[in-house]
Parts: C-alpha cells; sequence; structure tokens
C-alpha cells in the first residue's frame, strides 16, 4: 500500500528539514501545470562515469564518479539534477530568475521528468573547455586578494564588467542567503584576468533572512555598516544594484518562472516567497543599505 503523505504543522523550510513525506515538500504535481522546457530522463542516455567520458564533457573524473547522473539531451551532454523536492527546485528557478535581473552569469535549468512526473531539474554542462575552471575553495590567496580589490578598492585596475559582475555576484548571495557557496563555486584565471561561469546550484536559497554574508570563498562578504561605506566609497556599482533589490518583484519573478516553465506556485509557497522578500529587505535596513 502506497504511504499516505502528510502535511506537517510547520513551515516550508522546517518540513524540508525535518519530514521526508510531507506532501507540500515531495509531491511535485502540486506544482505542475502545462510544464515547458522539460526533458524526460531515460535511462538509454545515461553516460557511464569513465576517464574517456570526463574527459569529452570537461569534468573531472573523480567529481562525475561523485555526482553520476549525466545524460546525452540532443547531442549534448546535460548533467540531472534528481530532486523531487519542490522547495529544491522552485528555490533554483527563481534564483536563475534573481540572477538574470541582477545580471549575474547563470546557468539554465530544465524540469526533468520521468513518466511526465518532475522529479527534479537539468542543465547542460556550463563549464566549458575554453577554461580550465578551478572550485573557489581551492583559490590561491593571489586570487583572493585580486578579487577582494576588484570588489573594494576602487584605485585597483580591472575589466568594468568583472568589478560589476563580482559586485553582482556578492548581492545575489547575499539577498538569496546563499550559505552552501563552498563546493559551488568556481572560477578560472586567462591571462591573470577572473573568468566566472554561469553559476549553478541555489536549493538552499531563500531560507534565512538572517544572513549577513556568504560562504563563498570568492564571491562573498560579510555586509555591516562599516564595510558598506567601503563599497560605497569603492564600487560605483554597490548603489546601482541595492537599488536594484529594493525595487526587486518577488512576484513578478514567480510569474516569469511560471510562465517559462508551466509549473504553478501553490498559494503557502507564494506566501513564504513574499514574506522572505519583505523580510529579507527589512533586514537589509538594520545592516545599512
Amino acid at each position: 500500500m502506497e504511504k499516505i503523505q502528510k502535511i506537517y504543522d510547520c513551515s516550508i523550510p522546517e518540513a524540508d528539514f525535518e519530514y521526508q513525506d510531507d506532501s507540500r515538500i515531495v509531491d511535485t504535481s502540486l506544482i505542475s501545470r502545462e510544464m515547458m522546457n522539460k526533458i524526460e530522463i531515460v535511462d538509454e542516455n545515461k553516460i557511464e562515469a569513465t576517464k574517456e567520458n570526463a574527459s569529452k564533457i570537461g569534468i573531472d573524473f573523480e567529481e562525475m564518479k561523485k555526482h553520476d547522473s549525466w545524460y546525452m539531451m540532443n547531442g549534448k551532454p546535460c548533467y540531472f539534477k534528481d530532486r523531487p523536492n519542490n522547495l529544491a527546485i522552485l528555490n533554483e528557478l527563481l534564483c536563475v530568475e534573481l540572477s538574470k535581473y541582477l545580471s549575474v552569469p547563470t546557468i539554465e535549468y530544465k524540469l526533468a521528468t520521468k513518466q511526465n512526473k518532475v522529479v527534479g531539474l537539468i542543465s547542460e554542462n556550463f563549464l566549458v573547455p575554453e577554461y580550465e575552471y578551478t572550485k573557489s575553495i581551492y583559490a590561491p590567496k593571489s586570487v583572493l586578494q585580486m578579487v577582494r580589490r576588484v570588489l573594494t578598492d576602487s584605485s585597483f585596475e580591472c575589466d568594468d564588467v568583472l568589478r560589476k559582475q563580482v559586485m553582482g555576484l556578492v548581492i545575489r548571495n547575499f539577498y538569496a542567503s546563499l550559505i552552501d557557496r563552498r563546493e559551488n563555486s568556481y572560477y578560472a584565471t586567462d591571462n591573470d584576468k577572473i573568468i566566472i561561469p554561469p553559476t549553478h546550484d541555489f536549493e538552499s536559497a531563500f531560507r534565512r533572512v538572517d544572513i549577513d554574508s556568504s560562504m563563498d570563498p570568492l564571491f562573498g562578504y560579510n555586509f555591516n555598516p562599516e564595510s558598506i561605506d567601503v563599497l560605497k566609497a569603492n564600487n560605483k556599482y554597490f548603489l546601482e544594484y541595492v537599488d536594484a533589490l529594493k525595487e526587486y518583484n518577488m512576484l513578478v519573478a514567480m510569474t516569469s518562472v511560471e510562465d517559462k516553465h508551466g509549473v504553478i506556485f501553490p498559494n503557502e509557497f507564494v506566501e513564504y516567497y513574499c514574506n522572505y522578500d519583505a523580510n529579507k529587505k527589512e533586514f537589509m535596513k538594520t545592516l545599512g543599505f
């Protein structure tokens, strides 16, 4: 007999953290409408985790073994994120929308289905072979110092696009309260220039409003009145991004996700995300934004 799913007397993130059978989280039919931008996962399309295939895709073999979920779709290697979890899926899609709003590099997700049931997300490989990418957690001190100067030193000569991208990433990570960036942040270098690939993996977003920084070794920043003054004086894009966040409309973002992917935000999720947005903006005021 199929186990009856439940709804517990707790918030959405608490349900996601504490329970495995809360239907608000695990019943993906709740967010399914006229699904678009979807890809059906077929076992025959799975790419075997071998050194040869890892080399062709352009990823580390050990990483491929660890995340053995690559599929060939329309002639392109794609990564299937097996997450039949409504909060994780909607967080990912909303953070892509936020990234685009802030002009931050981001991957594009499509809904992954099995027998027309949403089971997660799928995306093309974003680590293009032109560069050799490194996880930010392994960045040497010289790279960490360079990125910090790009962010906080107006006298430091760098590409203006890079300065804006770095500021945008820091602001995006802060607003979305992304606290799992240690393993999910990459960079490359090219003639002493920092290359930022499309960012990915946002399922932990929008969970706590009282996060004043992110765990990203490269694109994190501790916000307080003093550190904000530094940005105001040294990064011409800071106030531009702050104004953009103040104008950010979570309802519009949710509507855009619904239109692009054919999903629906249940009422409780709409209330949850709108409350997050309002509370985060109030928290920003306490830090001096």
